[in-house]
């Protein structure tokens, strides 16, 4: 008898802490995806919760597409054959509208590569028939707050120099002029702040010889920090904005131990982000991202003790691996990091699944809970909150608990018995938490992200 309840105790502990912590999970289960490309070099998300990946997936008829998760399937965006591109897909990003933009090594009719865009409906090439007219590979697109976008990568203009393509709606130009970033080689990343500036990177070098971020301002492209601040000795592949347009930075570059680093920009000057030999990469850092906290999050090539490629977070203070309780255990490399809008954490590159196929991995609450917590039968406002939120439901509420992400219970209202609560939020630390709202039909748990 003293088994079988221990038996018990410990089941529920497991389904207990099964929906109380993150964990990593393939999205959409496992082989939803059914990719049959060796990696998958990005992926993105939009406002309204899809997700998008690219590589050099292939349909049936053996044409390229951006592979879209909307929830509840994996499908070929737009449709069987609506992309049809005749080669590998190496950049997606989305607007604020839910465009999805897409560039690589595809090209058009006349041999050129173009960013597409597709509109909700269909796949069309941005600004017309060779408008953008790029004479080789696109690697890195993105878009500003002024809903412009930005291209970069192997293509070059009639001087053979390099340059950041901009897009504003109407036409395609070279942005800053003809030859005003004036560098031969390739940009690798290109990202926005929210004063309008543009970012690039890659493996472009100083007149020293060192790779360097460069800054648009408006007017004129600069070495961001001055000349050599920054000194990478390898090349850059990966750019995010952080708090307060600190520009945060990897790749291929060293510190003196001979370690790859995630470098951080304050405005002032360059530093290794927590410390000399903080993250100790042993390996090329190919993506970070940060998160609405400010984690910020890195990945590649780099391994852990096991010998498994991995995702580093750091909070503000210190690197670790994320997640402990069920690590990713990548067997290859992590070539893409997003964060959404509930702050889960995806990651995706040439790792595998048990069958020998690439996925997206997920990082948060496991997939049951997600379907829980979109239930339109209770309501949050505002989402996120930092005073006061209120519960509105369909039906009387019985009992409101609020639990942290690790399963602690810190607020506990029982025999509500109406169909309104306002809680009060104002002692929790900013951060994700979990609303528990019980009625006469059962339990319905909903993300509640709190700002300050």
């Amino acid at each position: 008898m003293k088994k079988i309840f221990l038996s018990v105790i410990f089941s529920i502990c497991t389904i207990m802490m099964s929906y109380s912590q993150p964990i990593w999970s393939e999205l959409g289960g496992a082989n939803s995806l059914v990719s049959n490309s060796p990696i998958i070099f990005d992926i993105s998300s939009d406002n309204f919760g899809n997700i998008y990946a690219c590589g050099d997936f292939k349909n049936s008829s053996n044409n390229g597409f951006v592979a879209k998760w909307d929830g509840s399937f994996w499908s070929e965006l737009g449709g069987f054959n609506s992309l049809s591109a005749n080669g590998i897909i190496t950049s997606i990003c989305t607007d604020a509208l839910g465009n999805v933009y897409a560039g690589g090594y595809f090209t058009n009719m006349f041999g050129k590569c173009y960013v597409a865009k597709f509109d909700g409906t269909t796949w069309t090439e941005l600004g017309g028939v060779n408008g953008l007219s790029a004479s080789t590979g696109i690697r890195a697109i993105c878009t500003d707050i002024n809903g412009n976008i930005y291209a970069g990568g192997e293509f070059f203009n009639s001087s053979s120099h390099i340059y950041v393509a901009k897009f504003d709606g109407a036409i395609w130009s070279e942005l800053g002029g003809t030859n005003s970033l004036n560098e031969v080689g390739q940009i690798r990343a290109i990202t926005t702040d929210t004063s309008g500036n543009v970012y690039a990177a890659g493996d472009f070098v100083n007149t020293l010889g060192n790779a360097y971020v460069a800054k648009y301002n408006g007017t004129y492209w600069d070495e961001l920090g001055g000349i050599n601040s920054l000194a990478a000795n390898g090349l850059i592949a990966t750019l995010v904005v952080g708090n307060s347009n600190t520009i945060i930075t990897a790749g291929l570059f060293t510190n003196l131990n001979g370690n790859k680093y995630v470098a951080s920009f304050d405005g002032v000057s360059w530093s290794e982000l927590g410390g000399n030999n903080s993250i100790m990469a042993n390996s090329n850092i190919k993506s970070i991202t940060i998160d609405y906290l400010g984690n910020i999050y890195a990945g590649g090539l780099f391994q852990n003790v096991s010998s498994k490629r991995y995702v580093a977070i750091f909070n503000g203070v210190v690197w670790s691996e994320l997640g402990i309780v069920n690590p990713l255990n990548a067997n290859s490399s992590i070539e893409s990091i997003i964060v959404d809008a509930s702050n889960n954490i995806y990651a995706a590159g040439g790792f595998t699944n048990s069958n020998g196929n690439v996925y997206v991995a997920r990082y948060g609450l496991p997939n049951s809970i997600t379907e829980s917590l979109n239930d339109d039968v209770v309501g949050l406002q505002p989402n996120p909150a930092s005073n006061t939120v209120n519960i509105q439901a369909t039906e009387v509420i019985k009992n409101i608990k609020v639990i942290s992400v690790t399963g602690e219970l810190l607020q506990n209202q029982i025999n509500i018995n109406t169909k309104k609560v306002t809680l009060l939020i104002k002692a929790l630390p900013a951060g994700l938490y979990i609303v528990e709202t019980e009625t006469k039909n059962g339990v319905i748990r909903k993300r509640l992200i709190v700002s300050r």
